[in-house]
Formats: structure tokens, C-alpha cells, sequence
């Protein structure tokens, strides 16, 4: 078997043959393709469709190998690219997420670094955070502000329901009772006034060592009238001044006041809690506030609207003493 020349082409080989019937078929099996010529040629026929699928057959299996090769080498690429992003990207997300239950949780928050997008995110959530701790102090100011409005709700109804209200229900000689507040003279520590509710839980104790008896009260009330009775309040000292007068206020437990009532107590305004008052207003410092009300209650209106009401019962008394005195002298006569 002979080569054809180098000078001739597989076109040139299939021209040159005259009468000539030439068929092409290209069959592809796995990864190799054969491909067949049926024409007549010179007993070369053989060498030529030889060569010619050697010859495809080589170059597509360069191609397949380089083709793998590109591939293997492209997906390594896409690996590191991979990677590459997950550091770059996905770390700083992680560490924005840990920063926003940082701040759900109230702790402290670190800065984030990345992109521009995500120092931008960054940023938002520290303005959040800081929004978020301003509206917590917020929360803060207005639940200690409703306590301390519903706790002044409290003593308001306390002294609109119960203080100086309603009017004398009967008088005797040495006791003058409210339904909410009593003045007694018959005490061996001078002129005790008490307030309480229905449930007993208050009591605030004026005593005056210097007066005794009806008569003496009867005095004092009128002169408390004129308009230049002052009750100023020291709140630091826990002073009250009545016409010049200071008295200390004291403050005890109901228990504990009745332990020392029969013995030496100094002049002074006594303001007397229940256990259940002491619990309701839990702090010392609320308590002192509650006995501060009280008092200034007092100062404002209580006291001098307290005296006028009296002085209309001694009035009433009054006359009605003259009534009977008419009474029997008319009586008298008549028998």
C-alpha cells in the first residue's frame, strides 16, 4: 500500500476519479467518531479513509482533553471565588446578625467592617441601638411617672372620700365626730385630731400639750380662723409651724404607736400607719411623701375648712341649748 503524495488533498483524490460516486457518513459512537467514503478510487481507497479518521479522531480528543482541563480548571476558579465571597460577604453578615441580638438583648455592640453596604447596615443598626436605649430610658420615665400618678390617684380618693366631707353627725361635749375625722379633748396629751378611712388603715394625730378641755379648743379654733394663721411645712426637718408654733412630726405603725401612747410623747403631729399602708407605700421615702400630702392637705384647706365646719356645730349647739333653756322656762309658766 503506498501514501498519497503530501502534494494531494482528499478533495483532489475524489475529483480526480472519473465516473466516480462518492457517499459520506459520519456515525459518532461514544467519543470517537469514524466517518466512511464510498467512491471509486485507485487502490487507495483504504490509505485515505484511514488517515482521514485518524486524523479527526486525534483532534477531537484534543479538543475533549482540553476541554476537561478548562473545566477542571474553571470550577477550581469558582471554588476560590466561592470561598473568596464567603469570607468577604457572609462573616460580616454573621457578625451583623450577632449585633442585632446584641442589641435585643441589651448588650454592648461592636463595629462591623465590610463593604460599603454593609458599613452603611452597620451604621443603621447603631442608630437603632441608640434609638432603642433612648426609648427604654423613655419607658422607664413613664412607668415611674404612672406609678407615681396612680399612687397620687390614690390619696386623692383617700382625701376626697374620706377628709372633711361629711358633715358633723353628733356632738357632745367633750367629743366632736366626722365621719372621717375626729377631735378629741379629753386625752392626756391635749387636742388629738385623727383621720381615718372605713377600713382604719390611716390615722394622722395632732397634739397640742399647751390646750385641754372644750373649752380651750373652743378658743383655739376661733382664733385659728383669722387670715393670719399660716401651717408651714419644713419638709427637710419635718417641722410644722401653726401660729408660730413648731411641732415635730413623728411617724409610727399602729402597733407600735399604741406600745408608747400611755407613755411620754413630746408635743408634736403624730402621723400613724397601718402595716398595709406601710407595705402599699413600700419606701420610707413614699411614705414621707404620703405624710407630706397629708399635711400639706392641711396647709390648703383641710384645717381652716375643718374649723368652720366646728364653728357652725358650736353655733348650732349654741342654739340649741337656748332652745331648751327657752323651752323650760316657757314650761316653767305654764305649770
Amino acid at each position: 500500500k503506498t501514501h498519497l503524495p503530501k502534494t494531494h488533498t482528499i478533495q483532489d483524490a475524489i475529483h480526480s476519479q472519473q465516473n466516480s460516486f462518492s457517499s459520506i457518513q459520519r456515525l459518532e459512537d461514544e467519543n470517537q467518531v469514524f466517518i466512511t467514503m464510498i467512491f471509486p478510487i485507485d487502490n487507495q481507497s483504504a490509505l485515505l479513509i484511514t488517515f482521514f479518521a485518524n486524523m479527526l479522531d486525534r483532534t477531537l480528543r484534543l479538543f475533549l482533553f482540553t476541554a476537561l482541563w478548562v473545566g477542571i480548571i474553571l470550577a477550581i476558579i469558582a471554588l476560590i471565588f466561592l470561598f473568596y465571597l464567603a469570607k468577604t460577604l457572609t462573616k460580616p453578615l454573621k457578625q451583623l446578625n450577632l449585633k442585632a441580638q446584641e442589641i435585643i438583648s441589651g448588650g454592648r455592640v461592636e463595629k462591623v467592617y465590610g463593604f460599603e453596604e454593609i458599613t452603611d447596615l452597620d451604621l443603621s443598626l447603631d442608630t437603632c441601638h441608640e434609638m432603642l436605649k433612648e426609648q427604654g430610658k423613655l419607658l422607664k420615665q413613664n412607668a415611674f411617672l404612672q406609678q407615681k400618678e396612680h399612687f397620687d390617684v390614690q390619696l386623692g380618693t383617700f382625701l376626697e372620700n374620706y377628709l372633711f366631707l361629711d358633715p358633723l353627725q353628733n356632738v357632745r361635749s367633750n367629743f366632736i365626730k366626722l365621719n372621717a375625722f375626729e377631735l378629741f379633748s379629753n386625752t392626756p396629751f391635749g387636742t388629738k385630731a385623727q383621720i381615718k378611712d372605713s377600713s382604719k388603715k390611716w390615722s394622722l394625730l395632732l397634739f397640742d400639750a399647751l390646750d385641754s378641755g372644750l373649752k380651750p379648743i373652743l378658743e383655739l379654733l376661733k382664733t385659728t380662723t383669722t387670715s393670719t394663721f399660716e401651717m408651714h411645712i419644713e419638709k427637710a426637718k419635718r417641722l410644722v409651724t401653726i401660729k408660730g408654733t413648731q411641732y415635730k412630726a413623728y411617724i409610727f405603725t399602729k402597733n407600735r404607736f399604741k406600745k408608747i401612747e400611755n407613755g411620754t410623747l413630746k408635743k408634736g403631729i403624730f402621723v400613724i400607719f397601718d402595716q398595709g399602708i406601710i407595705k402599699l407605700a413600700k419606701t420610707q421615702k413614699q411614705v414621707l411623701g404620703l405624710v407630706e400630702k397629708i399635711l400639706k392637705e392641711f396647709e390648703d384647706q383641710g384645717l381652716d375648712l375643718c374649723i368652720k365646719m366646728i364653728q357652725k356645730e358650736f353655733e348650732l349647739l349654741e342654739q340649741k341649748r337656748v332652745l331648751e333653756k327657752d323651752a323650760k322656762m316657757i314650761l316653767g309658766k305654764l305649770q
